[in-house]
């Protein structure tokens, strides 16, 4: 399984490449990526127009184009969570049933703005309505007080103490140390940033998955990004996300692990679980959005740890 870095605010600049060649234009003195380079490199998108948080038809033509080019059983890192609507030009590519995993401080479920443009902000809204093949939401860590979100989804009555919102979405909650049961038919599930890695896991048992992971879920003393953020630490999602993988890292096949710092880079190929159908990762501070040398190292030391889970090192 490869890796791939879809540059396109800057975020991943500076990054040296072991046997390829950057497209990007210039270099930063500081990397902002894992100790791991792809074979694959970065693709360069900062030239594209209408991507910012919106992405608009054009530019959505094009990132169709560039999305069927990569491999779908890969790592994607995808630049800030401007750029999350990504996750859905990914997932459109599944051609079998499947349960989306997703780490997101944020439900991603807002209506749309104007017309029915593609955004950051309600990708997975827009997977629910478009996908036939998305059986499923898991939404692992998001602001409770974002539930408004979902908007038409809603209703309000649930039993005291669990959330269900509308038939299609459930929170699971916890009081007086009891957990909520959910039933197989929630399409969409949200569950706390504590949930244990055997519930999460065991609610994707037999089922094909795909996971998005967006740093926002996270605490600032583990991520850096340009919008709120959450309250799960760095070993929980890295627990979480061993759970999804069976307990395990990945597997490698001439695998060269190097300690080093930002910069150092390897080459890899990874061998993951087949029912892992890919793997996307966003969340970042750019040097157009304010970010710093420390806020660089967080986020390199969160997307080494990340990336290390599916390199098994």
């Amino acid at each position: 399984m490869d890796s791939v870095f879809l540059n396109f605010s800057g975020l991943y600049t500076g990054l040296p490449l072991c046997g390829g060649r950057s497209s990007l234009r210039g270099a930063g003195e500081i990397g902002q990526v894992p100790d791991i380079v792809p074979s694959g490199g970065i693709i360069d998108l900062s030239g594209l127009e209408g991507t910012c948080c919106y992405c608009d038809p054009e530019a959505e033509a094009s990132l169709k184009r560039v999305v069927a080019a990569l491999p779908l059983r890969a790592v994607h890192f995808i630049d800030s969570g401007d750029y999350h609507y990504l996750s859905k030009l990914f997932t459109d590519r599944v051609s079998e049933p499947f349960t989306l995993v997703l780490f997101d401080n944020h439900p991603d479920m807002q209506p749309p703005a104007f017309g029915d443009i593609l955004s950051c902000g309600g990708w997975v809204r827009r997977s629910l309505e478009d996908n036939p093949l998305l059986e499923q939401i898991i939404i692992v860590g998001s602001d409770p007080l974002l539930a408004e979100e979902v908007g038409d989804f809603c209703v309000h009555d649930a039993p005291t103490g669990c959330s269900r919102v509308g038939t299609e979405l459930c929170f699971l909650q916890r009081e007086n140390g009891k957990t909520w049961n959910m039933h197989a038919r929630d399409r969409v599930i949200l569950l706390p940033p504590d949930v244990e890695p055997s519930e999460l896991s065991g609610l994707v048992a037999g089922r094909d998955i795909y996971m998005s992971i967006d740093k926002d879920v996270m605490s600032r003393e583990y991520a850096r990004t340009d919008w709120s953020q959450g309250t799960m630490t760095l070993p929980q999602l890295t627990a979480l996300l061993r759970a999804l993988m069976g307990g395990h890292g990945a597997t490698t096949r001439g695998f060269l692990g190097v300690e080093g710092h930002v910069g150092t880079s390897v080459h890899g190929v990874l061998s993951l679980p087949e029912n892992l159908l890919g793997v996307d990762v966003c969340g970042g501070l750019s040097e157009g959005k304010g970010g710093q040398t420390e806020d660089y190292r967080i986020n390199a030391a969160a997307d080494r740890a990340i990336l290390d889970v599916f390199a098994g090192l």
